[in-house]
């Protein structure tokens, strides 16, 4: 039986620290996998969430738990970002101009360009990498950038906390922004004839054949200077995390903003949380399995990686419980380093 990655979701980890119900079959699952040499592998969201929380002083017995999860089945292996190529590190390097903040950010990208430009980083570094990494580091590495972080989660806000007036007034006075000339994700779906009621009951498989919302998101990512009908997908998309994670969260954004099974809540907290759920679905790709039990983004990680011609199959926990791992192979293959 071929050694299969298995991502999942911090949402997963908790349910069995807070021993919800019939967390005793998913934690025996994943002992029995672990023990047969399947490997369930952290990435940057899971510390940065675990991170949120002790910072947070919420419910830090169960935090630790959590922890104690994680770094128990995941063998000593994480997934971190591929390098991006010269061209993509000169435009981070741009876009983090005239942000103090995020100088010592900057300056590992400098430092990465002029290895770039010697030639000492090779295309196959630019994928998603499984390394040998123990999560303290990955919390560490984390917890070294919360500036990063910081801006990553204002930028959540402006973006995304515009559901409607109220909560366009509530988010943008967090992050201190004037709301005057900023569209409401209401008025969007009006013009473009969008909405939860009527897209959330198009199957995951049938969204971009919906031609209004395909219509809108050709035009989004026209904004964004790439033509969302050439975008690369399955093996092509799978060298690069830095194009992945670009495409991944474009779509995912435009879903989002079109009111494709969006969020439940739009407030701080609720944006914070769909960040990371962005991250989880872009650290997956490069994994068999994702496991989740959350419903709504479930269903745009299918259509997402449907669309991209992405392997990963998605499970929610009863599923993951009942499958058979021994009747498939394994479609994901990482050295690890």
């Amino acid at each position: 039986m071929a050694r299969k990655q298995i991502y999942l979701d911090t949402n997963v980890y908790l349910s069995i620290a807070n021993r919800e119900a019939n967390y005793e079959y998913t934690l025996t699952k994943v002992k029995k996998l672990s023990q047969s040499g399947h490997l369930f592998p952290h990435a940057p969201p899971h510390a940065e969430e675990l991170s949120a929380r002790f910072l947070s002083g919420r419910d830090i017995p169960a935090t630790f738990r959590t922890y104690n999860l994680v770094n128990r089945f995941n063998d000593g292996f994480g997934l971190v970002p591929g390098y991006c190529n010269i061209e993509e590190t000169e435009e981070i390097i741009r876009s983090f101009s005239g942000h103090p903040e995020l100088e010592e950010a900057m300056s590992i990208h400098l430092s990465v360009l002029e290895r770039l430009r010697a030639g000492k980083i090779s295309e196959k570094q630019f994928s998603t990498l499984l390394i040998k990494e123990d999560l303290g580091a990955c919390m560490s590495r984390v917890d070294k950038y919360l500036d990063l972080t910081d801006v990553a989660k204002r930028n959540e806000l402006f973006h995304f906390g515009r559901r409607d007036q109220k909560t366009l007034q509530a988010n943008f006075e967090e992050i201190q922004k004037p709301p005057e000339g900023v569209a409401t994700f209401l008025e969007t779906q009006k013009k473009f004839n969008l909405g939860p009621r009527r897209l959330s009951r198009i199957p995951p498989e049938e969204i971009f054949d919906d031609k209004c919302f395909f219509d809108f998101i050709s035009m989004r990512f026209s904004e964004a200077g790439m033509s969302f009908n050439s975008i690369p997908t399955g093996i092509s998309l799978a060298k690069s995390h830095h194009k992945k994670e670009t495409i991944i969260t474009k779509i995912l954004n435009c879903m989002e903003e079109a009111g494709y099974n969006q969020e439940e809540k739009n407030h701080a907290a609720s944006l914070t949380g769909r960040m990371h759920d962005v991250s989880h679905a872009i650290y997956a790709t490069a994994t068999d399995h994702l496991v989740t039990n959350d419903k709504r983004f479930t269903k745009k990680v299918v259509a997402t990686y449907l669309r991209l011609g992405i392997p990963t199959k998605i499970l929610n926990i009863d599923e993951f419980v009942h499958h058979d791992f021994t009747q498939e192979q394994s479609i994901i293959y990482l050295n690890a380093s």
